[in-house]
């Protein structure tokens, strides 16, 4: 089977629009693209399904954060072929560009930060062993911890600085339910995003996960190494930004005072 080739990608960024151009060599049969906001939007602004060449233009500003998804496989906007490539590929790229889009300053912060943890917990050990493996192949600076069962997750959580929860709802001990309970933010203590990751279909399960608290609820099935860790970015990009708007409100209530 011959790969869909991407040859030429431009992009253009105004105060009023973002422009993404594209030309194949060969048109490919699935292929979306998914144009964000901004890293800490959940959903995407756009999705649409490119043909041979052409622009799709936002009347929105700086969309910071584009991915193209081909089957089942996610790509970023700056790799150049439909064959997934090596991190040492990609990752100059999308660090180039996200210096170059990501204006934001909160976002900015998270993405540089160092020594964010991350505590995955699931007891179902080949799947955490390789969400946990690309994690940390995705984010070497991260401390990735790991845990069997939900009662193990909550000792490191009384121990550990844990900025980011990834949970599956099927614990061997009791539900995850209970820890996006235990996680909620209580006055003076800081948020952490929670992704759901889990093996169950069950779409009203998935929302009530979210009703909860969670940031994410994403389907194994469906979500690759490096989409989940696109949600983590994203995910640890919005507390840092509500804290700024929080800190931004106290301050003008003291300056009131």
């Amino acid at each position: 089977m011959t790969s869909s080739t991407l040859s030429k990608i431009q992009l253009r960024v105004s105060d009023t629009a973002i422009e993404l151009s594209f030309r194949w060599k060969i048109t490919p049969s699935y292929c979306t693209v998914k144009l964000y906001r901004t890293l800490t939007d959940p959903d995407p602004l756009l999705i649409a399904t490119p043909t041979g060449y052409g622009t799709i233009a936002l009347q929105e500003p700086r969309t910071l954060y584009c991915e193209f998804i081909k089957n089942s496989g996610t790509f970023t906007l700056y790799t150049e072929t439909w064959r997934e490539p090596s991190l040492d590929e990609v990752m100059p790229k999308l660090d180039a560009a996200k210096t170059l889009l990501n204006r934001d300053e909160a976002g900015e912060k998270v993405l540089s930060q160092k020594h964010i943890a991350v505590l995955y917990i699931d007891g179902h050990k080949e799947d955490r062993w390789y969400y946990a493996e690309r994690l940390q192949r995705v984010f070497p600076d991260y401390r990735i911890l790991q845990a069997e069962t939900l009662e193990g997750g909550r000792q490191i959580l009384k121990r550990e600085g844990i900025d980011c929860l990834v949970l599956e709802l099927d614990l061997p001990d009791m539900s995850g339910f209970h820890m996006l309970t235990d996680c909620l933010p209580s006055e003076g203590s800081p948020a952490r995003p929670v992704i759901v990751l889990t093996r169950v279909q069950n779409r009203d399960l998935w929302e009530l996960a979210k009703t909860n608290g969670a940031y994410a609820c994403l389907w194994k099935s469906n979500t690759s190494g490096d989409l989940l860790a696109n949600y983590v970015e994203r995910g640890l990009a919005q507390i840092a930004l509500s804290h700024k708007e929080r800190s931004g409100r106290l301050h003008s209530l003291e300056s009131l005072q």
